[in-house]
Formats: structure tokens, sequence, C-alpha cells
């Protein structure tokens, strides 16, 4: 795939969150790497091949849950030259997972772009004088949790108990009212070409500026717990389809050199720590960690069943559940005041390194979804064989 491909794919997939930072960024380079100028004007004006990626794009963004082999056989069954094969294609969701959850970190840590110009609109202070009361209830929680899986010989609960469990994980969060996106159902376009490849949807968005590069701006995130209580979606239990023992190998197999780079970076992120909490020192920050990594995957309805849901609500309070909920599944609406009214008594690197933690968290999520399709493409293709 052209270097400016690539960053096109990226400006594609920066525009579902508005991330003007990084749409402007990859937009440059890919002026800067030999792109058409005339891509510019909007997705129409883009390769077919480029413009079937929009769905798999909005999908993988916003309900990546809803992945099915449906979406990769209409990119992958196309005539050529408008098909995907396979290598191409894993690369291509590796740029708009990555892009997607850049928007989240962007968008989070207030990056803004004004007048050309990249900026943060506020000064965060590390301010040591606030009382310690967040952290040290912190404490005392972490401390009470650890006693009690010591102390106590706990009864595992079975299936419905463990899905009501994960499920109420989603309680005590402020609702998050999306002003740029409508949820629509996930499916794919009705109007296809004789090819089967999919032609642009009729949905058309003036709403934001990012709506020039994607044909879906309507489609958004929709709560998870409350689609699975409807019947409409399906949890995903970690051990039927895992990055560890299924997605690496997958990409290992098609896109080789990205393999160990993925999985270094996400595991340095899941061990990270420097044994702090804000003027603390000499913290074991795992438990702390851990729910924040936990509650992020249950937003996109992947369940741990080693891990005990009932934790989530103790070490993250409501105002916290809001922020990374809307870090994970709303970047392009964050506030100030959202920010702001989070970790006050951390230090401003632990801020970020929750925003990392999200990053990371949801970018394991979306590639879980997408490889488990690729692996159903895969199994149906050899059984037609």
């Amino acid at each position: 795939m052209a270097i400016c491909e690539r960053h096109y794919i990226a400006l594609m997939a920066a525009s579902r969150h508005s991330c003007h930072f990084l749409m402007d960024l990859h937009l440059q380079e890919f002026k800067r790497t030999g792109g058409k100028d005339e891509w510019l004007k909007g997705l129409s004006y883009a390769s077919v091949k480029v413009q079937n990626l929009d769905m798999l794009n909005a999908v993988l963004a916003h309900q990546p849950w809803s992945i099915n082999v449906d979406h990769l056989t209409t990119l992958t069954k196309c005539c050529s030259p408008t098909n995907w094969c396979l290598s191409e294609l894993v690369q291509a969701s590796v740029i708009l997972a990555h892009t997607h959850v850049l928007c989240s970190f962007v968008l989070g840590n207030d990056i803004v772009y004004t007048n050309g110009q990249h900026t943060s609109s506020c000064e965060i202070i590390d301010d040591q004088n606030d009382s310690k009361c967040e952290i040290e209830l912190l404490l005392e929680c972490m401390d009470k949790l650890k006693k009690a899986k010591l102390s106590i010989d706990v009864k595992k609960p079975n299936e419905e108990e463990m899905e009501q469990s994960f499920l109420k994980v989603h309680n005590n969060c402020d609702s998050i009212t999306a002003k740029t996106f409508e949820t629509e159902e996930t499916s794919l376009p009705e109007n296809k070409s004789e090819n089967n490849c999919m032609k642009k949807s009729s949905i058309q968005n003036c709403y934001a500026p990012s709506s020039l590069y994607t044909f879906n701006s309507r489609f958004g995130y929709v709560n998870f717990a409350q689609r699975a209580h409807d019947g409409f979606a399906r949890t995903h239990k970690i051990h039927e389809f895992s990055w560890e023992d299924q997605g690496y190998s997958c990409v290992d197999e098609l896109y080789n050199e990205m393999a160990d780079i993925l999985d270094k970076k996400i595991t340095l992120i899941q061990n990270l720590t420097y044994s702090t909490m804000g003027t603390y020192n000499d913290v074991d920050t795992s438990k702390y960690r851990n729910a924040i990594w936990m509650y992020i995957q249950s937003l996109y309805g992947i369940r741990h069943d080693d891990y005990n849901y009932a934790e989530v609500n103790v070490m993250l309070d409501r105002k916290l559940k809001t922020f990374i909920k809307t870090a994970c599944c709303h970047p392009h609406e964050m506030t100030d005041s959202l920010r702001q009214s989070v970790m006050i008594n951390f230090k401003s690197c632990e801020k970020v390194h929750v925003l990392l933690i999200v990053m990371e968290a949801r970018l394991q999520a979306e590639l879980i979804y997408f490889f488990r399709a690729l692996v159903k493409l895969n199994n149906n293709s050899s059984t037609i064989a």
C-alpha cells in the first residue's frame, strides 16, 4: 500500500471522532507523500477501493463487537482492482484502529487545533497542596481488596452471576449525549454494486467538517450493556478469542513486522507503573490500573472471567468512569470541565498514564474483534474449498 494511501486511511479514521489535530497531520502528510489533491475534496473522490473501507472504519471505531464476516467478505471478494487482499486489509485495519485510539489520547489530553497551531488549551498544574482524600481513599480500597482476596475463599459464581456482574460495571456513570453523531444499527449498506463492492451511503451529514471523509457520519457508539440486555449484542468472553492466543498469530502471519511491535506496546502499557499516586511512593497500583483496563474493555463487550468486576466500581468513581467512557467512546465530546474534574490529586503525568491505558485497552478490543472476524472468514473459505 502506498504511503500516501496509508495517511488517507488515517485521515478517514481521525474523522470518525472529528480529531482535527490528527486530521490536519495526516492531510499534510498525504500531500507531502504524493497524494492526489482531488482526494482531499472528500471520500467520494478517492479510489473505490479506499471508499469501500468506510463502513469497516465506522464499525471498528464505534461498535467493534458488530464486525462480522460479511463486512470483510464485502472488501475481499470485490473484483480487482477494488478488492483488498488479506495482508492489505490487516495493514489498513491496524492503521484505522491505531488512529481511533490516538483520537482518544489527543482529545483526552486536550491537544487542540487552532488557526494552524497545535496547542494545549489549558495547563495542568501539579498541586501538591490539595487534600489527599481521593488518593487516601483509593489506597484504603486497594488494601481492603487485597486483604479480602487473601482471607476469603470466594465461591466461583455461575455464568448468569458473572454476566450480571459484568454488565453492572456500566452503571454509576453519567450519561453522555453525543452531539455530533446519531447512533444507528450496524449493517452493511443495501446499495451495492454488481461486483459486490460497497457504494457510498445516501446518508450525508453537514454537521461537522470531518463528514467530508465518511459516508456514515451519523453512525456512532451505542451502550453495549443496553444492547446486550435487549438481546442485540453478545458478550465476548476473552478465552474464546484473545490477542495473546489468536490475534497475535494472525498479525504475525499476514503483517509479520507489526506483530511484535503491537504485542510489546500493549504489554508495556499493561505493566507500566512508577509505583506512585500523587505524593505517595512505593504504591502497588496494579488493582487501579487493572480496573481501568477491564472497565474500558467492558465498554466494548469483552469479559474476562477470571476478573472480579465488582472491583471496578470500588476503584473507579462516577466522574472517572464518565471521563474514561467519554475518552473511549465519545472523545469528540470531551470538555475542559470533565478533564479537570477527575484525578485532582494526581500528577499530570499520571493522568497521561491513564490515557495511555485507554489507548491500548481500546486498541486491543478493536483488534480482537477484527481478527475474530478474519479467522472466521478464513475458516469459511477453507470449508468451501
